[in-house]
């Protein structure tokens, strides 16, 4: 392994059976001689055309992964206010289950594409960090199924 981070997935490039290059949705590991790691770009200027799609696949992955991860927190946070309020207001709880439901479908949405922009050609296997993701659409789902549980008021 060449870094001790979690991993969205390794692509294996071998070179006489020594791994040279690994990578995820953020950030391009090489080594040769030593490690260097670079963040990928946040754009897809300079991409060849024959990648373009793949590039674009990669954005989205990551939008729609940090789209989750905001709309998860201000979900909770409108639930808690909810679960701590003498009179609780109806808006809140609509809007904290609107936002537990569309976190559960952005968490998909981007974890489907990161897995799929992961396994596109080569020797690749999926790492650590696209099993939490995995891990975090099925707590979403119980999350969203538990909030739209809670009673309007």
């Amino acid at each position: 392994m060449l870094q001790s981070r979690t991993r969205w997935a390794s692509t294996f490039t071998r070179v006489g059976g020594v791994t040279v290059a690994e990578g995820g949705l953020w950030r391009q590991c090489v080594k040769f001689g030593t490690n260097t790691c670079a963040n990928r770009p946040l754009g897809c200027s300079g991409v060849p055309s024959s990648l373009i799609g793949q590039c674009i696949k990669l954005i989205m992955a990551r939008v729609f992964i940090i789209f989750a991860c905001m709309l998860s927190a201000f979900g909770a946070l409108f639930l808690f206010m909810v679960g701590i309020s003498q009179s609780p207001n109806a808006s809140f709880s609509m809007f904290g289950k609107a936002c537990a439901a569309v976190s559960l479908m952005s968490g998909i949405l981007g974890v489907s594409l990161g897995i799929s922009w992961a396994m596109y050609g080569g020797d690749v296997t999926v790492g650590a960090a696209a099993i939490l993701g995995i891990v975090g659409i099925i707590l979403s789902f119980i999350s969203t199924v538990f909030a739209v549980m809670i009673p309007k008021n």
